[in-house]
C-alpha cells in the first residue's frame, strides 16, 4: 500500500473556516474544502456544472 504522505486532521480543515456549520449553500465553506485539499496536494477531482445565456458565454458555475 502506498503511503499517501499528509493526512488532513478534521481539526485542520474546521480551523480554516472557523466556528461554522458546515452549509453546502455557502461558497466560502467549498471553497475552504478545495483549498484544504490543494494546499495539502490531496489528488481529488472536480466537477462544475457551466450554466450559459444565449451567445455561449458563461454566467455560472455550480460544483457537482
Amino acid at each position: 500500500m502506498e503511503d499517501p504522505g499528509v493526512a488532513l486532521l478534521s481539526r485542520d480543515y474546521h480551523d480554516s473556516v472557523g466556528k461554522q456549520l458546515p452549509d453546502k449553500t455557502k461558497p466560502e465553506m467549498t471553497v475552504a474544502l478545495l483549498r484544504m485539499l490543494e494546499d495539502n496536494k490531496f489528488v481529488h477531482l472536480t466537477r462544475f456544472k457551466m450554466e450559459k445565456d444565449l451567445t455561449g458565454e458563461p454566467v455560472s458555475r455550480k460544483l457537482v
